[in-house]
């Protein structure tokens, strides 16, 4: 594989963890609207807490302290500097920039819309309280027990993506470093730990399905880190084309923890014109099994016409899932 052919596979790769971390972020804010119901039925005021904690919790993606390399606006002021790891993205290096100014905007007003303060102090006192309150909702109410909390997460990540409740492993515990801290190899990775609150990985299940395992400190971020790891699933065929070689060489230079947080940032922005590209008829996974087969230049020519041009990028959208559906399983 040439040098060209390489940067346009780790171009489709940043691409692709655009999308997996936009989405995350996305149904971070919207799932608990699906389960609804169930939060209800295990306490009366379990959803409105949890909802504003994901609020909350989403606000921070922009602040310093979560912020390792640089503060976000710096990071994007210098995506045209070849050393600039973004630079030869054509579609982060154009409008990078813009989708994370115009998430945090947007992130901004839907935080102040459900009750959280635009005063730091205040907010510090509201996530005390707001989090005080999760834990006695959450422990004391069921007596210590998650384990229906956990079941509303795998019930909602169901909704969004159709994938079966018992292919989803799920843990909300506290300490959710230990298994980041050893794949750190950077600085700035071994920095970025420190602001880890969740993860998740697709796993062998013991029936030889494939599945995901999450653990996070709390709701939000469990269903947060289920929806990235099936949207991993969703992709990992598009990767399984590659050689092994290759898809190393390419794993090593897009997926690193110091990445994660600028590519959360524009990529909630970017998974908002994917969902207004889409026709009601077909569902999100499906849109995303197909996105990511496409061929680099392709995709990247897609995300363009979803910010520059819309309609056309429904058109193309359109097409592609007139030509690739079929009536099977999206997840092997």
């Amino acid at each position: 594989m040439t040098s060209t052919e390489l940067q346009d596979e780790i171009n489709k790769r940043h691409t692709l963890n655009l999308l997996i971390q936009g989405a995350a972020m996305h149904y971070q804010l919207v799932a608990h609207d699906l389960v609804t119901e169930e939060f209800n039925a295990f306490h009366p005021d379990a959803e409105d807490v949890h909802r504003r904690l994901s609020h909350m919790t989403m606000m921070s993606a922009w602040s310093e302290m979560q912020t390792t390399l640089s503060l976000p606006r710096r990071f994007w002021k210098k995506v045209n500097r070849p050393s600039h790891p973004f630079h030869a993205h054509r579609f982060l290096r154009k409008h990078g920039p813009r989708l994370s100014r115009d998430a945090k905007r947007r992130v901004r007003r839907q935080a102040f819309a459900n009750g959280v303060s635009r005063w730091p102090g205040v907010r510090l006192a509201q996530l005390c309280w707001w989090t005080a309150r999760g834990v006695i909702i959450d422990e004391f109410h069921a007596g210590g027990d998650d384990a229906e909390l956990r079941r509303i997460a795998r019930l909602a990540t169901q909704r969004i993506w159709g994938i079966e409740e018992d292919r989803l492993i799920t843990e909300i515990a506290m300490n959710c470093r230990a298994e980041i801290r050893p794949h750190a190899r950077t600085r700035s990775e071994k920095r970025s730990v420190l602001g880890v609150a969740g993860w998740s990985k697709v796993v062998r299940l013991e029936d030889g399905r494939l599945g995901v395992q999450a653990r996070a400190i709390g709701w939000s971020l469990l269903v947060h880190e289920l929806v990235k790891g099936v949207a991993e699933l969703i992709c990992l065929d598009a990767m399984g084309q590659l050689d092994d070689e290759t898809y190393q060489a390419v794993i090593e230079r897009t997926d690193r923890l110091e990445f994660e947080l600028y590519l959360m940032q524009a990529g909630i922005e970017a998974w908002r014109y994917f969902l207004e590209a889409m026709e009601p008829q077909h569902t999100p996974a499906e849109y995303l099994l197909h996105v990511a087969g496409l061929p680099g230049e392709e995709l990247d020519e897609l995300m363009m016409q979803l910010v520059e041009d819309p309609p056309k990028a429904r058109r193309i959208l359109g097409d592609l899932m007139d030509v690739y559906v079929e009536p099977e399983p999206w997840i092997p």
